[in-house]
């Protein structure tokens, strides 16, 4: 036991290290002196039930410096029953630039596979409907695209804002994956996206995208990362820029376990190894923590090799958050880590049983 548990820990502090080496090693972009935008962009907006979201999405929509002339925005309907759509449709009948779509079938898939189809954009952006943007948002990715002309632009996502303990847990929980995903894509071995905020190439998904997975409830972002990197891992990127964010709020405890046993339940239809073999490792330390702590009353003799465990995994966290938290402006809530620190384990091994054999809901369904 004593050398399975050292075996584990070192493989999850290499695996940090290295994502903290590829953070380092990622350079801040540099917008274009001059930028002189000649790509058309179709920024697709699936939503269900988001009505209260919508006028903060619409206003930053609108207030984006990207040219109208080059941007067309669909907003694809999936299934409302809250009037988001009525309200919407009324809100952009006089926007040319804006078209209101009404999904085919259940579910985000559906909705981003008929955008696809109707959207003519060299470059398509995916963005939550629940998020708020940057005005040069739109105008910085695109500059991003146009300097390096990735097929796979991930950009960074994070909640705001975080004023409870709960919420600034949060925070710190996705900044480190945020973080991990952009050291990865920097040693061009991505090993995660978020479609709240993405970008690709509109060819990637013109001749259809079976590589989806249509069976599986989520996973568009994931699964389209697999598809690039098989093609081409140096075509992926990470945009390291603040005015790339995609702002969203936190979610409940309810809502967030239930998206983290979403996130899990996709996993057993990867096929990449760097993204498999992360996320084994991951599970790995943390259910040798969650496990072997309550194992301490029959076996104190577990009692050192857990505490050297805990206590690596925790130093080289919070290493992570430290290094990457200037770019996130999260410098205050870096302390965070030590209480998340002792749920974790459990948070991780309870998001991977649901996922993987519970029931899922999520908005309804």
């Amino acid at each position: 036991m004593e050398y399975v548990s050292l075996i584990i820990t070192v493989l999850y502090a290499l695996l940090i290290a290295r994502y903290i080496q590829g953070w380092i090693r990622l350079p801040q972009f540099k917008p274009a002196q001059p930028f002189k935008p000649v790509t058309h962009v179709t920024v697709i907006v699936p939503f269900r039930n988001e009505k209260s979201n919508l006028p903060a999405l619409l206003t930053c929509l609108r207030q984006q410096t990207y040219p109208k002339t080059l941007t067309h925005f669909f907003f694809v309907n999936d299934q409302s029953s809250d009037g988001g759509d009525e309200w919407l449709a009324e809100q952009i009948a006089t926007h040319p630039e804006c078209t209101l779509l009404q999904g085919e079938g259940k579910g985000k898939k559906n909705a981003l596979a008929l955008a696809y189809t109707k959207a003519n954009g060299e470059l398509l952006v995916t963005l939550d409907a629940d998020c708020v943007v940057h005005e040069n948002w739109l105008h910085t990715l695109v500059d991003y695209y146009q300097q390096t002309r990735h097929s796979l632009i991930i950009c960074p996502v994070q909640f705001h804002p975080a004023t409870s303990v709960w919420e600034n847990l949060q925070a710190v929980e996705f900044q480190s994956l945020i973080a991990c995903g952009a050291g990865a894509a920097a040693l061009n071995d991505a090993i995660m996206c978020n479609g709240a905020n993405l970008a690709f190439r509109s060819e990637l998904v013109k001749s259809g995208a079976t590589f989806l997975k249509a069976s599986e409830a989520s996973g568009d972002d994931m699964f389209l990362l697999e598809h690039v990197k098989k093609q081409n891992p140096r075509k992926i990127g990470f945009l390291k820029s603040k005015q790339a964010f995609a702002y969203t709020q936190p979610a409940s405890w309810s809502d967030f376990f239930k998206q983290r046993s979403r996130w899990a339940s996709k996993s057993r239809s990867y096929t990449d190894f760097s993204i498999i073999y992360a996320g084994a490792v991951v599970l790995l330390i943390n259910v040798l923590l969650a496990v072997g702590f309550p194992l301490l009353l029959c076996f104190p003799l577990l009692f050192k090799p857990l505490l050297f465990a805990f206590v690596v995994k925790l130093v080289v966290d919070v290493l992570l958050l430290a290094i990457t938290a200037p770019f996130f402006g999260l410098q205050k809530q870096v302390p965070y880590a030590f209480i998340i620190a002792f749920f974790y384990p459990y948070y991780v091994l309870y998001s991977v049983i649901n996922g993987l054999w519970g029931k899922l809901n999520w908005k309804g369904r």
